[in-house]
C-alpha cells in the first residue's frame, strides 16, 4: 500500500480555499463576490467583517436564517417564483440587500 503524501498549502492556497468556502455557502458567483469585496473595502472598518454583513443581508440569505427555507437554493427559488411578498414589493432577485437597522 502506498501512502497517500499530502502537501502544505501556501498562503495564497488557504486564502482561496477560504473564499471558495464563502462563495459556496452563500451562492455567489466570483464577479457578485468580487463586487460585494469591492463594497465592502469602500465601508468604514474592517472588511472582513463588512463582507458578511453584506451576504448576510441578501435576501435569499435572510429567508433562509428565517426559517422560511431549508437551504439557499429553495430561497432563491422562492423568490424566483413571486413568493416572497411583503415589504419587498414582489421582488424576484435573490440578491436583494435588506435595508441596514
Amino acid at each position: 500500500m502506498h501512502k497517500l503524501e499530502t502537501r502544505k498549502l501556501s498562503e495564497y492556497g488557504l486564502k482561496l480555499r477560504e473564499k471558495q468556502k464563502v462563495k459556496r455557502y452563500y451562492g455567489v458567483y466570483d464577479t457578485q463576490f468580487r463586487n460585494y469585496y469591492k463594497r465592502a473595502l469602500a465601508e468604514t472598518g474592517q472588511y472582513g467583517e463588512n463582507l458578511i454583513i453584506l451576504l448576510e443581508r441578501r435576501l435569499d440569505n435572510v429567508i433562509c436564517r428565517g426559517g422560511f427555507a431549508y437551504s439557499h437554493t429553495q430561497a432563491r427559488q422562492f423568490i424566483n417564483h413571486g413568493h416572497i411578498p411583503g415589504q419587498w414589493k414582489e421582488t424576484r432577485s435573490p440578491s436583494y440587500l435588506r435595508e441596514r437597522r
